[in-house]
């Protein structure tokens, strides 16, 4: 039987916690704006929202790309020493510590950003795996072995959820996850924060028996973030600013009248 990487990874996470049991039941269908799944002290909602700033609408700390079925973690790791389908490193893949959430009336958000083409069917993906871990060094323990295990994982997505990119590219939200920060009671500030993903599109077995699960990535970087951008205030002109400007509007007005006929 051929077993593709998220079988791999996900019965890694699912033994380390005795979660290993039947394949997913219906997914949860997460295409449409506000729509929400509330598993334990996480929250999934669609959340379509504009860009305020710059060319995307987050500042990502995960960023993974491929095509059908895509995977990765957050860490400090170089682009030549990710083992999975992270991406750009340092400024959109990097190492972040539970000091560096961002805390709102007793809530941690991340915020989601997909990069899917436009209608056909291709903007739909699927979660097949979301997994939070605190570590101690922020390294993956499994390194090398094609699966994700961290020190203490503090919660797993027990089923698949179907969402979708709202814009058909980047550079506009797509959704929101709330965690409650009970969830990370007990939990150092300096200890790191791990999220595991895969999305995409899973089989497994070969045909006749072929089976799958999810919907395929088709498109470009999916990206994870803490918070979304500030928008950039407008500059105020001093009032010096603006006499120079009415007097300069005078000048040329008195200019005009004089011109010869």
């Amino acid at each position: 039987m051929v077993l593709g990487k998220y079988t791999t990874a996900a019965f890694a996470s699912a033994m380390a916690v005795g979660l290993c049991g039947p394949a997913f039941a219906v997914p949860i269908n997460l295409t449409t704006d506000g729509s929400s799944y509330t598993q334990g002290k996480v929250t999934f909602t669609a959340k379509d929202f504009a860009p305020t700033a710059g060319t995307g609408v987050i500042n990502p700390f995960l960023t993974i790309q491929n095509n059908t079925i895509e995977e990765g973690y957050n860490s400090g790791l170089s682009n030549s020493g990710f083992e999975f389908d992270e991406k750009r490193s340092p400024g959109f893949t990097r190492a972040l510590t539970f000091g560096n959430l961002v805390e709102d009336s007793g809530f941690y958000s991340l915020f989601g950003d997909w990069n899917e083409p436009n209608g056909g069917g291709k903007d739909t993906l699927s979660f097949l795996t979301f997994d939070i871990w605190a570590d101690t060094d922020g390294q993956n323990n499994s390194f090398g072995t094609g699966a994700f295990t961290a020190d203490n994982l503090l919660f797993s997505l027990g089923t698949q959820i179907d969402t979708v990119d709202f814009s058909g590219g980047s550079g506009q939200g797509d959704m929101e996850i709330k965690i409650e920060k009970s969830l990370f009671d007990g939990i150092a500030a300096d200890s790191f924060f791990m999220l595991h993903v895969v999305l995409g599109k899973n089989c497994t077995g070969s045909q006749p028996n072929l089976v799958c699960t999810g919907y395929a990535s088709d498109g470009g970087f999916e990206e994870f973030a803490t918070e979304v951008k500030t928008p950039l205030a407008p500059v105020p002109l001093p009032a010096a600013g603006w006499l120079l400007i009415a007097g300069l509007g005078g000048l040329a007005a008195v200019r005009r009248r004089k011109r010869p006929a």
